[in-house]
């Protein structure tokens, strides 16, 4: 069994449970999509949520329009990282209150329809024809810090992870 997890959130210290992460899990993924879902991406979007950063409905959208028949996408397209340590990787932007978004060629336009917004990352793995969605992060995190926290705690959730990376290497 996973034990509590204690996180800082913009000075709130939080103490969650793994019934807490189940609940929140629920709350936010059908049974098929959960599945595909780590422990630390839920807690990640539960502390960016408790420090009024990100609203858990924009994680979730961006998440769905990633996944087959998904919604559209208000943000960049995924790519893949490029360089080690996140080689083999991909990462979907999403759009947090506490992050300025911003397109790819500048200010917003003022016509929706033209607008690619970018933001913090939704990091995940595709295998198989299916995505793993293992963390959030943001664009001032160092990329083996993000590596780091995707071994010390996807492993549990994708026992297969470390095979599943060094196989999507191989062919990148």
């Amino acid at each position: 069994m996973r034990g509590t997890y204690k996180v800082d959130a913009n000075g709130t210290l939080l103490r969650v449970t793994p019934e807490q992460l189940a609940s929140l899990r629920l709350r936010f993924f059908d049974d098929a999509l959960s599945e595909k879902i780590s422990d630390l991406l839920v807690l990640d979007m539960h502390v960016l949520d408790v420090a009024h950063t990100v609203e858990p409905e924009q994680v979730v959208a961006e998440i769905r329009s990633l996944e087959p028949g998904g919604g559209r996408s208000l943000t960049k397209a995924a790519a893949p990282f490029e360089k080690l340590p996140l080689r083999g990787l991909w990462h979907k932007h999403f759009v947090s209150t506490g992050t300025p978004a911003h397109t790819r060629d500048g200010p917003l336009p003022k016509n929706p329809e033209h607008r690619v917004l970018t933001g913090d990352w939704i990091v995940y793995l595709p295998h198989n024809g299916a995505n793993r969605y293992l963390c959030l992060a943001n664009h001032d995190t160092p990329d083996q810090l993000i590596l780091d926290r995707i071994i010390k705690y996807c492993l549990a959730d994708f026992p297969e992870l470390p095979e599943w990376l060094a196989h999507a290497r191989a062919f990148r």
